[in-house]
């Protein structure tokens, strides 16, 4: 796959990377030449370029990219110039780093709906971790939606269907059991001790069912 990564501070370079370890072709691009410099090793074409010319983004054919990530983080106006140069361009999958929730709301208006903040998203992931260890993983997936791994440490009857039953628009998508996976789980399925649970929801739902969850296995 093709990816786009505009602007080449710490959290764009961090997703670059990533992606070209991937085995994806990945292109660069940054206003600041020091910062493609410090990238265009592991980059399949690193580019000096003001993203908020659209002309600039044209002559790319940034839609031909599978997706665009716009990581502009140290000017608001320019992040915001930036993606309204890809939504009229027809950029596949937008995806736009947001500094705050006043930000994250203006992107959301525009009708981005994969929008990241790096620190609050990672605030979020250490809290859930510490408040209930058995959450390895918590990541966003836009619109308060996030995706956790739950490690069930307790022995239990419970069955997927009555999990739904008590915890509202929650969807298990997958369980590993040892060396097996359940995909796509019908209700009928009991929860095992070691079970490794794939969970999708909002995040206060996602906050009750762990913090239940999470009582349980300390009352054991």
């Amino acid at each position: 796959m093709q990816f786009a990564i505009i602007g080449l501070g710490k959290f764009g370079k961090s997703v670059a990377r990533e992606l070209y370890k991937l085995g994806n072709q990945v292109v660069g691009m940054d206003i600041n030449e020091k910062k493609v410099e410090q990238c265009s090793h592991f980059l399949s074409a690193s580019l000096i370029l003001d993203a908020t010319d659209k002309t600039a983004l044209r002559e790319l054919n940034i839609q031909e990219f599978d997706a665009v990530l716009v990581s502009i983080g140290e000017s608001l106006e320019s992040n915001l110039l930036c993606t309204l140069n890809l939504i009229d361009l027809k950029a596949n999958q937008i995806w736009a780093k947001a500094k705050n929730a006043a930000h994250h709301a203006i992107l959301s208006s525009l009708g981005i709906q994969h929008i990241v903040r790096p620190e609050n998203d990672m605030g979020i992931l250490v809290g859930q971790s510490m408040n209930c260890p058995s959450v390895t993983h918590c990541i966003p997936l836009g619109s308060d939606l996030f995706l956790i791994h739950f490690r069930v440490q307790f022995q239990t009857t419970i069955t997927l269907g009555m999990l739904k039953k008590r915890y509202k628009d929650i969807v298990i998508t997958a369980i590993q059991r040892g060396e097996q996976l359940i995909s796509n789980p019908d209700d009928e399925t009991e929860i095992h001790r070691q079970d490794h649970l794939l969970i999708i929801g909002y995040l206060n739902n996602l906050r009750t069912l762990t913090g239940e969850l999470n009582k349980i296995q300390n009352e054991i």
